[in-house]
């Protein structure tokens, strides 16, 4: 699914059968001006990196399933203060 905002506050919804790259582009084409927040997928990022008026930008909750993975691999580290 792609939640789009528009430049006049409204959001749309586009279903996808996959999130490949031809529905990426086909989704946004050449339209999109702006951020584009996503996983960590790389035709999202080959999207971005391919026009100039767009930012590729990482989604905080995808991106913080890395850091869950790394208190488990040190339980302990999440409890120490860092500032000592």
């Amino acid at each position: 699914m792609w939640p789009l905002y528009g430049g006049a506050d409204e959001i749309s919804f586009k279903v996808s059968p996959s999130r490949g790259r031809k529905n990426i582009e086909d989704t946004l084409a050449d339209h999109l001006q702006g951020t584009l927040v996503t996983d960590s997928y790389a035709a999202s990022a080959r999207y971005a990196a391919a026009r100039p008026g767009v930012t590729h930008a990482q989604c905080w909750a995808h991106g913080g399933r890395g850091f869950e993975s790394a208190l488990d691999s040190d339980p302990q580290a999440h409890e120490e203060d860092p500032s000592q």
